[in-house]
């Protein structure tokens, strides 16, 4: 009975383990829900905002803003996603961002619902490039 009953702790430890969200795998991050990363980092995304292309040569920009937790601090951030407005192509582009230690590349975007994410931590901190988009 003692061994049953340890193997069901374990197998529920596993699967409880298997749900958290690991470094370098999509992590999806839900509107107003906080998200444990790992033991230092959770993040939450707080909300959505959307600007408009005034013409074909801009890019119609959604942005999803993101509260970082790391101890007692709290961040804010924001990660986006760039379409160009030109008819034929339709072609998007998805933000990277580095934060202290951290790269987030935003994967897929679902406006006032979610974001897909992969974090990686990296050994040592990084400084975010500009880059021009389209």
């Amino acid at each position: 009975m003692t061994r049953l009953f340890t193997l069901l702790v374990l197998v529920f430890s596993l699967s409880s383990y298997a749900q958290k969200n690991a470094m370098n795998d999509i992590t999806n991050l839900v509107l107003n829900t906080k998200t444990e990363i790992d033991n230092s980092l959770s993040i939450e995304l707080t909300g959505f905002s959307h600007k408009n292309a005034i013409n074909d040569a801009q890019a119609y920009v959604v942005s999803g803003h993101l509260t970082f937790f790391q101890g007692e601090k709290e961040y804010e951030l924001m990660i986006s996603m760039y379409e160009n407005t030109d008819r034929i192509s339709n072609e998007k582009e998805y933000d990277t961002i580095h934060w202290k230690q951290y790269t987030i590349e935003l994967m897929h975007l679902s406006y006032d619902e979610s974001i897909d994410v992969v974090i990686t931590k990296n050994d040592e901190f990084i400084v975010k490039d500009s880059s021009n988009r389209f």
